[in-house]
């Protein structure tokens, strides 16, 4: 009698290397092709390997199948992480966008979709990576009498602004706070929020906000007046881009 053939193992135990290799990679985005590649692949073995073991060839049933279901899971999770990846790669590349809200003090939204208002009107902001809000920036005061005997504004006077906002989108929660605004003088100058301690009413202090959540408080700039004509007051976006404009004047 012949000796009896050693089983045929390898495409059943290659599977289940390829299938952990896989979700491995399917983890990061940025490798979710070499997840699916891998996936691929080990489907292929693991299935083969599956048709020795009818045949009476290899005796590894178990883990060719546990190949074939992690190799397959690696597939669906790195086609799920591209897609996700290239989602938030598109949302980056858009940029902020906004539209106008009032009816009674109709704005206007510029080519890169950035809307300009007038103070008082609200504005839905999209700030990227599918949070939206909408915001109302009014209640401007251009020389508010805030400061102490120890502040005394830099550039010649504090503006003052009153800002709502209202989650009306996110994934989890969006963060609103005074950092998120900035007023940019007539001639360019950008003046970043500032803190007084004569501030009288409620700050618009750090809040995470979920869907129908809201916010309110004041914000506070340094400001030259004699640079006030066609100032605007914005509010930022994904890396500090533009969200949305007030006017002030």
């Amino acid at each position: 009698m012949p000796p009896q053939a050693p089983p045929r193992n390898g495409l059943g135990i290659a599977s289940l290397i390829l299938g952990l290799i896989g979700l491995v990679l399917a983890l990061t985005p940025l490798t979710g092709w070499l997840a699916i590649i891998a996936g691929v692949t080990g489907l292929i073995l693991g299935l083969a390997g599956r048709a020795r073991v009818r045949r009476g060839h290899a005796t590894n049933s178990k883990v060719a199948l546990s190949g074939v279901i992690l190799s397959a899971l690696a597939i669906v999770v790195g086609i799920l992480g591209m897609v996700l990846f290239f989602k938030a790669v598109d949302e980056l590349g858009k940029g902020p966008s906004s539209t106008v809200g009032g009816e009674t003090k109709p704005g206007k939204v510029d080519d890169g979709g950035i809307a300009t208002a007038a103070a008082g009107t609200p504005i839905n902001v999209s700030a990227g990576l599918g949070n939206e809000l909408t915001v109302n920036v009014s209640q401007i005061n251009p020389n508010a009498n805030v400061g102490s005997q120890f502040e005394n504004p830099q550039r010649g006077a504090y503006l003052t602004a009153h800002v709502d906002a209202t989650v009306t989108k996110t994934s989890g929660s969006h963060h609103v706070s005074s950092a998120d605004f900035r007023l940019v003088h007539g001639d360019g100058t950008v003046s970043e929020t500032t803190f007084v301690s004569g501030l009288e009413g409620k700050r618009l202090d750090g809040a995470n906000l979920a869907v129908g959540q809201k916010t309110d408080g004041w914000i506070v700039f340094d400001v030259d007046p004699a640079k006030l004509e066609g100032a605007k007051i914005q509010m930022n976006g994904i890396g500090g881009k533009p969200a949305a404009f007030w006017t002030i004047n």
